[in-house]
């Protein structure tokens, strides 16, 4: 069966290009941080078509000196590349998107600079945790 001939996918420069014009329409300018995860954005992306046009060109599968089939040694590379590519996007997009909001990001938990409070030596019921019983009691000896 002939491989299968693939669109052209998105490279490293359109995905940089993208997220500098997506900033620049937000009216944000894009800080090293943001830019490093950019630059890595990229690289991930363009290594990632790379280690599959080697893949397409050599099979998914290799035959050993032996005989015997393998998979591609590029498989877990490429897989390792499109995971940290998809972890890098989802990043990028909502570090822009909490900067343009007008509202700070909300993550959960505690406020910075906010204290939590008191802890308790209560139980869940307002026992002191000193009178409570232990969960498992040890067996008494037979004697």
């Amino acid at each position: 069966m002939p491989p299968k001939k693939r669109t052209a996918g998105a490279t490293g420069d359109a995905i940089r290009a993208f997220y500098t014009t997506w900033a620049a329409d937000e009216g944000l300018e894009l800080d090293v941080t943001d830019l490093a995860l950019l630059e890595r954005l990229a690289k991930a992306t363009d290594l990632a078509a790379r280690i599959e046009a080697q893949i397409d060109a050599d099979g998914p599968m290799l035959t050993t000196e032996r005989g015997t089939s393998k998979p591609h040694p590029g498989l877990p590379a490429l897989r390792g590349e499109v995971e940290l590519a998809a972890k890098l996007t989802v990043l990028l997009d909502k570090r822009i998107e909490d900067a343009a909001s007008d509202q700070p990001a909300n993550r959960g938990g505690v406020a910075p600079f906010a204290t939590r409070g008191q802890y308790n030596r209560t139980g869940t019921d307002d026992t002191p945790a000193a009178v409570r019983k232990p969960a498992r009691t040890p067996r008494k000896r037979r004697q």
